[in-house]
């Protein structure tokens, strides 16, 4: 499979590149999630569905208890997903850290609240955010991100 491809701009052949398989898998999981997202503050606007409960977000400071609050919610985290998704098939530095950022303190600590009440998706939502945390340490190279000092010699 060739992840080469050219393309033609004002005469001249621009050589790009397009991503690697895992980092499209990844933007388009993240895309699916912004998709998610955004039909579900849709449907929680509209009124065809509402909030089965009240829930805490944002390590438990604030209290979600309406379909509209449940829908902004929604909303602006499938505008984040979105961000990242985009960074990260752009392979843009700031993406990365961006990234890793939301998914450490904001997906992974709501997912860990969701725990006493709804066991099952819990663990499925922190292994999922902690699948995402491991892929982003691996690949942190391939955004130019450098984490260890560098060695200089004299």
């Amino acid at each position: 499979m060739e992840t080469e491809t050219y393309e033609i701009r004002k005469g001249a052949i621009v050589y790009k590149s397009r991503p690697p398989l895992d980092v499209r898998i990844v933007a388009y999981y993240l895309y699916s999630l912004v998709v998610f997202r955004v039909v579900l503050a849709i449907l929680l606007i509209g009124g065809v569905i509402e909030s089965a409960e009240s829930h805490r977000v944002l390590f438990g400071t604030v209290v979600l208890s309406s379909s509209l609050s449940d829908a902004v919610h929604a909303f602006l985290t499938g505008l984040y997903y979105l961000l990242c998704a985009w960074g990260l098939m752009r392979r843009i530095k700031w993406a990365w850290w961006f990234s890793l950022l939301f998914i450490l303190l904001f997906s992974s600590p709501d997912g860990a609240f969701t725990f006493p009440k709804h066991q099952v998706n819990a663990v499925i939502c922190v292994a999922t955010d902690m699948a995402l945390i491991t892929w982003l340490w691996f690949r942190r190279e391939l955004y130019g991100v450098h984490l260890a000092a560098s060695h200089t010699k004299k």
